[in-house]
């Protein structure tokens, strides 16, 4: 069997949506472990729900709940436990933010190989369905109508544009793809 590096164009770009597609889920998971990461940490420190964090306030709590967890279970009999059980479980969710964070590195990186073997096999056509209503069919994800995903500064995670994905029009020329997405072609790129 060939390498899906070296695959035609449409075989190549389906392994590559399918991993994008992996990622978004790693995404997924990291984001959800993150959130329940700063809901401990305002519980560490006994704030309401409605209180903002900054990452660096939630990274703070994290560092002090690690000390008191690498210190050791004082017993139910010392007036701490309920301090050490509270940083337990802060750790153990950064533990899984951290874990998923992992995933999300480790399927990005096998995303860029992809990149980098599109590059070198001098690329090729594309095209991208926003996923919105009304969404238009684009060549690139570098729109400039279109938005990437974000954090903003108490690490809440702002997502960008959805696409899907076409990869049965990779490698077809510019008119075919037009002709294909019709009304929907995107006009600006």
């Amino acid at each position: 069997m060939t390498d899906i590096l070296e695959a035609p164009p449409v075989e190549f770009d389906t392994a590559l949506a399918a991993l994008y597609g992996d990622l978004a889920d790693a995404v997924t998971k990291q984001q959800w472990a993150w959130s329940a990461v700063k809901s401990q940490a305002r519980q560490n420190l006994n704030k309401s729900y409605r209180d903002k964090m900054t990452r660096d306030e939630v990274e703070a709590a994290v560092a002090t709940a690690r000390e008191t967890f690498a210190a050791g279970d004082p017993g139910y009999e010392d007036a701490g436990w309920r301090t050490y059980y509270a940083a337990s479980r802060l750790v153990e969710a950064d533990d899984k933010e951290k874990a998923a964070a992992a995933v999300v590195d480790q399927v990005s990186d096998r995303i860029h190989e992809f990149k980098q073997a599109f590059h070198a096999r001098g690329g090729w056509t594309r095209a991208y369905l926003v996923t919105n209503t009304g969404g238009h069919v684009h060549k690139s994800m570098d729109c400039s109508t279109c938005y990437y995903n974000r954090y903003d500064k108490y690490g809440d995670f702002k997502p960008g544009t959805s696409y899907a994905w076409l990869p049965e029009l990779s490698d077809h020329d510019e008119a075919e793809i037009i002709t294909a997405a019709g009304s929907d072609a995107c006009t600006v790129c």
